[in-house]
């Protein structure tokens, strides 16, 4: 997958359920072997059991037009750097500049993004996978109610890139939709100093919080 005439236009991880904290075997398949696309199969295992699969389309990069996405979003530097949770600094790998709401708020999400961190041991992880673990924050960051009411877990992480992100911030614009029926939507955009790189999707399950009344048991104590 080192094949630099090849681009990464699609990510796509399902998540088959809570994945212990072990380590995890990966094991490669190549599905598609196309002059012009190429289709990779990353499943991990954890003793035996696959925990989550990734598939990753590859594109063949030649030279074409640009027709960028229009964007309002405010320049890095217009930001200043502001603390967040516990849960969103990750024991002080990511930093945070907030433009709109975030976690914990209700309602669309839009923040300035950068990790310092390591996501394997020893190894500086790439901006490739710098925006596949942000993309994993959109339905934290642009959650559509209230997390202590309303639990909302994503079930698979999409990502469509228009290029590959540059430098060391990330926008995450999230928004999250539900139609009451279990389940939602979070629908990201990515971008970097340069404009938007990508765009996103997870498929949200949707359940009571943990100080929700409508948990099996609990008693309503609400007017």
């Amino acid at each position: 997958m080192l094949d630099r005439d090849f681009e990464i236009a699609r990510f796509q991880v399902d998540i088959f359920g809570m994945v212990p904290h072990q380590p995890l075997v990966p094991v490669t398949e190549v599905l598609r072997d196309g002059r012009q696309t190429k289709l990779h199969r990353v499943t991990l295992t954890a003793d035996g059991r696959p925990v989550a699969q990734a598939h990753i389309l590859r594109v063949r990069r030649i030279d074409t037009p640009v027709f960028a996405v229009p964007h309002d979003y405010p320049a890095l530097e217009t930001i200043p750097v502001q603390d967040g949770s516990p849960n969103v600094r990750m024991a002080g790998a990511i930093t945070l500049r907030r433009i709109e709401g975030g976690p914990g708020i209700p309602g669309r999400g839009v923040s300035w993004l950068a990790m310092e961190g390591e996501i394997i041991g020893g190894t500086r992880p790439s901006n490739f996978a710098k925006a596949c673990l942000f993309a994993d924050f959109g339905n934290g960051f642009g959650n559509a109610t209230d997390a202590r009411e309303w639990s909302f877990a994503n079930l698979d992480i999409t990502i469509q890139f228009l290029r590959m992100p540059v430098g060391d911030w990330f926008l995450l614009d999230a928004e999250t939709h539900m139609a009451g029926n279990g389940h939602g939507t979070a629908r990201n955009v990515f971008a970097d100093i340069n404009g938007v790189y990508a765009r996103g999707f997870q498929t949200i399950f949707v359940a009571p919080g943990h100080l929700s009344d409508s948990r099996p048991g609990m008693t309503s104590t609400k007017n």
